[in-house]
């Protein structure tokens, strides 16, 4: 008997049982999920994984599969692997807004792939100048089916590497209460029309806030746009509609909370916040909106010291820039904060405080130009240099005026 061997389809679901070994997408540092700095990817609102801080412009695919979702922005792509798990990588944060500028794909939704093969390349400098971050989140979407077994972080990631191990979700372990609709379900069911308002439409943020809004009822919610529909519980699916800022799609929801779910999902696409009601129990709003919620706005900067204690052992990551072995002194460099007390004693108390600052900054000078006289290099001239601003009289002049205004 002779002939060959069919290939296996890229969109063929593997046994259940099968592990699911992802590799690396892009070269870079790997993290954490919770260090990335948006709350919907930190929060796991998509999925678990990890991020990457690129080395590297090319997106590869992790794994064998098939594409199913390609942003129209470009900036994004879903892939479905033979054993069923859905992996969601995410060039950079916020890059929905370029619309595609900088990103260039080399796949198409439906398009089989191999480990290895080129997704997308993008110009790292543009993006690094337009967008918040270059992170790449790598998340599974459908932790309902697998859970991640072990993940690699902290250090950088290589070509040909694991950074993700996936098992089948147990079927004995907890999972999420999915609410069942009642036999009458269609006399309950609710529909409404909505125009998505949100300028960059239906992305990876929007899609993950209304799939996690949704879980909170006892209801089941679908989405209907360009002729399709899809579950609003899967991030996946509904970014799959590609929905554009000024769309109009339907809304539907059937069960007990079926009001309260499209409410729910009405607000969001329309760009506004979720009511208190329909919220979790923290209480927070849930918005599509990019701009940072206000308590985040308005909190005052943190100390960049304030994470190290004195006398407390912490460990520093770095990437090596060379091979081989480094001698000398480590030194930290940070941006020192000051906390300035503006409140003024009074012109005479604090020109009196002026004199007595300028003459100890003097005098530290002068000692430290006596130490270096006579050696060489910079340091002579580099203390010179300062004792001429500190005898500056415009200097003195400028401290004396907003002294005069009431200032400290």
């Amino acid at each position: 008997m002779s002939g060959t061997v069919a290939e296996p389809r890229a969109d063929a679901i593997a046994p259940p049982e099968t592990s699911v070994e992802v590799g690396t997408p892009i070269v870079g540092w790997a993290t954490p999920l919770e260090e990335v700095p948006d709350p919907v990817f930190a929060g796991r609102v998509l999925g678990d994984g990890i991020a990457i801080d690129p080395f590297e412009p090319v997106l590869r695919a992790p794994c064998d599969g098939v594409i199913t979702t390609l942003h129209r922005a470009h900036h994004a792509l879903t892939l479905r692997t033979r054993q069923g798990a859905e992996i969601l990588m995410h060039i950079g944060l916020d890059t929905v807004a370029l619309k595609g500028e900088g990103f260039e794909p080399h796949v198409t939704e439906g398009q089989a792939v191999r480990r290895g093969d080129r997704l997308i390349t993008f110009d790292m400098g543009f993006i690094a100048e337009h967008a918040p971050s270059l992170l790449v989140p790598v998340i599974v979407t459908n932790p309902e089916s697998f859970t991640i077994a072990s993940r690699t972080t902290g250090r950088v990631v290589r070509r040909d590497e694991t950074v993700l191990v996936l098992r089948p979700a147990d079927p004995g372990e907890p999972a999420e209460a999915r609410p069942v609709a009642p036999a009458n379900a269609a006399a309950q069911e609710v529909r409404r029309d909505v125009m998505v308002r949100t300028e960059d439409g239906i992305h990876a943020r929007p899609a993950g806030l209304i799939a996690q809004a949704v879980r909170r009822f006892r209801a089941e919610v679908s989405l209907q746009a360009r002729g399709r529909t899809v579950s609003a519980r899967g991030a996946v699916g509904i970014m799959g509609l590609g929905v554009r800022g000024g769309d109009t799609l339907t809304v539907i929801g059937a069960g007990a909370d079926a009001e309260g779910a499209v409410e729910a999902v009405a607000k969001l696409l329309d760009g506004g916040p979720v009511s208190p009601a329909t919220e979790a129990p923290s209480g927070t709003e849930t918005r599509l909106s990019h701009e940072a919620p206000p308590d985040a706005r308005t909190a005052p900067p943190q100390s960049p010291s304030a994470e190290f204690t004195s006398g407390k052992e912490i460990v520093l990551h770095g990437v090596a820039a060379a091979s081989g072995a480094a001698v000398g002194t480590a030194a930290r460099i940070a941006q020192a904060v000051f906390d300035l007390n503006e409140p003024s004693a009074g012109p005479a108390a604090e020109r009196e405080r002026l004199d007595k600052a300028l003459h100890a900054a003097e005098a530290r000078l002068r000692a430290a130009l006596d130490a270096a006289a006579g050696k060489q290099g910079p340091a002579h001239a580099i203390l010179s240099a300062h004792m001429e601003f500190l005898q500056d009289p415009e200097v003195r002049e400028r401290a004396q005026a907003l002294i005069d205004q009431g200032k400290a």
